[in-house]
Formats: C-alpha cells, sequence, structure tokens
C-alpha cells in the first residue's frame, strides 16, 4: 500500500493556493465547457490566475468523479463544503483524509490528477533597450509556453517548436 500523503498534500496546497480564485472557478465548472473556466480565467485577471482556474477546476472535476465512483458520499459533501468555503482549513483537512481513503483504495487514480500538479515548462526570451537576437531554436516537449517579449530590439531566425508528448 502507497503513502499517498505527500500527494494529498500537493492536492491541498494547490486548492489553498487556488482559494481566491476558487469560487470563481467552481461556478464556471459547472458548465463543464472550456469557455466557461476561460471566462474564469479572465475575471481572476492574471495569467497564474488563470493556470490556477483552470487547474483547480480540473482537479475538483476528477476528485468529484472519483467521489461518485467509489460511491463515496462522505466524501462528496466534503468537496461540497470546500466548494462553499474554500478556505476553511477543517473542512481542508477532511478532504485530504479523504482523498488519502480514495487512494488507498484506488492507487490508480493518481495518474489523473499528477499532471495538474505540475508546472507547464516555460521559455522566453526578453530583447530590452535595443538589443539583438539572433539564430535561436527553442524546443518544449509537452505542455508549456514559448514567448518573445522585445521593445526596439532586433528578434530574428527564431524557430519555437512545441512537441506534445
Amino acid at each position: 500500500m502507497s503513502d499517498f500523503s505527500q500527494f494529498t498534500g500537493q492536492i491541498i496546497a494547490l486548492l489553498v493556493g487556488a482559494a481566491p480564485y476558487l469560487k470563481l472557478a467552481l461556478s464556471h465548472l459547472k458548465s463543464a465547457t472550456k469557455d466557461a473556466v476561460d471566462a474564469a480565467a479572465q475575471e481572476a485577471g492574471t495569467q497564474t490566475g488563470g493556470i490556477i482556474v483552470e487547474k483547480a477546476s480540473k482537479l475538483f472535476g476528477a476528485l468529484r468523479n472519483w467521489f461518485q465512483k467509489d460511491e463515496n458520499t462522505k466524501g462528496q459533501k466534503i468537496l461540497d463544503l470546500v466548494e462553499a468555503d474554500p478556505a476553511d482549513e477543517d473542512q481542508l483537512n477532511a478532504l485530504a483524509k479523504q482523498i488519502q481513503a480514495t487512494l488507498a483504495k484506488h492507487p490508480e487514480w493518481a495518474n489523473e490528477i499528477r499532471p495538474l500538479l505540475q508546472d507547464d515548462a516555460s521559455q522566453e526570451i526578453i530583447a530590452k533597450n535595443k538589443s539583438q537576437v539572433e539564430k535561436i531554436t527553442m524546443t518544449l516537449t509537452g505542455a508549456g509556453q514559448q514567448r518573445i517579449n522585445a521593445d526596439e530590439s532586433v528578434v530574428k531566425d527564431v524557430k519555437m517548436n512545441i512537441k506534445r508528448s
């Protein structure tokens, strides 16, 4: 039997970090569309807030599915309470216990959540103060972002590639 306490801690940490955005994300989750999540992200107002909204929404959806599949009514009720007040530490602790119990029974379900806990890769070139950037190749495997930010600088011969894993 695996110990999922560290993994559960990562899940709860994501929820705690998302608390300011969570109600917003969850209000849009009920429609379960990308447009709804994008609307919540836009309302959150920052790129980081948007990423948190998206991850928290997907995380809540996965947890709700777990508890329904497992017929865990207690887990579902606690999830509802966390949804109502995402900053309630007592409910977050109770949720952590339910997650650990569920993972003890179904360790394979952890594979659904792991990608949500990983940060997307990022590559960025910043050219400032009339600098010159030439002959750059950026290659990224998996999810992530590539950006070039330049003022009056010269940026040429740049190849950007994202390989989906």
